[in-house]
């Protein structure tokens, strides 16, 4: 029986093998293992995904692998349990997984899924992530939401919400719509210069702020579950509540421009599975440079400072429609917090590409690599990567030697880190 602790208390659970007709001591004989779902036989047995409960929190463990970095805090446990289960009461402080090192129970709180850094061989830890199943569910509204006006909250992977013509004092520059981090994509991207093609749009407006806040909208798919309303009055956010919807708060305290009383309204949603699978590199995207093709989904890529004969503004970086959102998005102020990003930048091209950012949150697989000349796409290629041509010929700055690469995966699985990946 003290074996049998030792080993529940490294999260295994066991059966016990009792044959009570044997005076042999066949009373306190166990088979154990970690909890595991959905095995798969393509995967080695040390890479398989366990999961098992933690009160009613899903655990999703992995045996001999550090999820180094990401802190929130770490303390002495009393086992691998008491680590989860402090893991997942902090939810609301953005913990996500948890590393615990087996030879002393100590145990660090994480805000990212897999931490910051993946590493395997370290025998004497396993690390876990809380409810990795609903890594391919979207988030509820409004509970899974957050607005923030002082960076990405930690736990969480947010849209920047930016407007250039603001004057620096309004800081403006440090506000996201935000969504827990363990979560599907849901697919919300910003545009501070019209409606996104082929998206359904919604229009974010403050007739009492004069920084052209006149073309400001936030985008979905069109086959989104969530179907958003934007209210610049206490008034009619009142009257959408009493409609049944929920309503976050966008405040800007250090804009004097009245926004105090603006408000992104949904009706509740609980969150749904999204059962289509993750695009696979390179088969199911696809560069544009004459508007959205049929059949995709796409993040409009476009540098505010290019000519617009350089037609920068119809150029789009695409999936297939039938796939899951990826969550990539394209930042032309900079990294954004929270997500993995890979600069963007033609050394050519003098209009500011020397800020620009394709980001995805911390549980994307996908870890891309971005080249600008044919010389670096041939290394990539031996290297044994698959490159995207992204191509604008109306664009003199040497626009036709710049890729976007990575290595071929398929069976994308949310629930594993990106090296681990078919």
């Amino acid at each position: 029986n003290a074996l049998r602790d030792q080993q529940q208390r490294n999260g295994q659970k066991c059966i016990q093998w009792i044959e009570p007709a044997d005076p042999n001591t066949w009373s306190d004989n166990y088979l154990c293992h970690y909890a595991l779902n959905h095995p798969d036989q393509r995967h080695y047995r040390s890479v398989q995904r366990r999961s098992n409960n933690v009160g009613s929190t899903q655990v999703c463990t992995e045996d001999n692998v550090d999820y180094w970095g990401a802190d929130l805090r770490n303390f002495q446990a009393r086992d691998f349990s008491h680590c989860a289960m402090e893991c997942a009461r902090d939810q609301i402080k953005g913990c996500r997984s948890v590393t615990y090192r087996k030879t002393d129970r100590h145990c660090w709180l994480k805000h990212t899924p897999f931490g910051a850094k993946y590493t395997r061989n370290k025998s004497t830890l396993m690390s876990a992530n809380l409810d990795c199943d609903k890594f391919s569910k979207l988030p509820s509204w409004p509970e899974d939401f957050r607005w923030s006006s002082a960076g990405a909250p930690k736990g969480y992977t947010c849209v920047k919400i930016w407007e250039s013509a603001e004057p620096a004092s309004h800081t403006w520059n440090d506000n996201f719509m935000c969504w827990r981090n363990d979560r599907a994509d849901p697919g919300f991207r910003w545009s501070m210069k019209g409606a996104i093609p082929s998206q359904r749009c919604t229009q974010i407006v403050e007739g009492a702020d004069p920084h052209t806040w006149n073309d400001n909208f936030l985008c979905v798919q069109t086959d989104s579950p969530y179907h958003l309303t934007w209210v610049y009055s206490n008034a009619l956010r009142d009257q959408q509540v009493r409609q049944g919807k929920a309503c976050i708060q966008w405040r800007e305290a250090a804009d004097p421009n009245t926004w105090n009383d603006n408000y992104l309204c949904n009706a509740k949603y609980t969150g749904q599975y999204e059962y289509r699978s993750l695009p696979s590199w390179p088969d199911d995207f696809k560069w544009s440079n004459a508007g959205v093709p049929a059949g995709y989904h796409c993040d409009r890529i476009w540098e505010l400072a290019e000519p617009a004969s350089h037609t920068w503004k119809d150029n789009f970086f695409c999936w297939r429609s039938d796939k899951a959102d990826p969550g990539i998005r394209f930042n032309m102020n900079g990294a954004v917090p929270n997500s993995y990003c890979v600069q963007i930048k033609e050394g050519a091209d003098p209009h500011t590409w020397n800020d620009n950012y394709l980001c995805v949150p911390p549980t994307s697989p996908y870890q891309f690599t971005w080249v600008y000349s044919n010389a670096l796409r041939d290394q990539q290629q031996k290297a044994g990567k698959s490159c995207i041509q992204w191509l604008e010929p109306s664009d003199p700055n040497t626009w036709n030697d710049n890729y976007l690469c990575h290595h071929h995966v398929y069976s994308v699985d949310p629930r594993r880190y990106r090296t681990v990946q078919w």
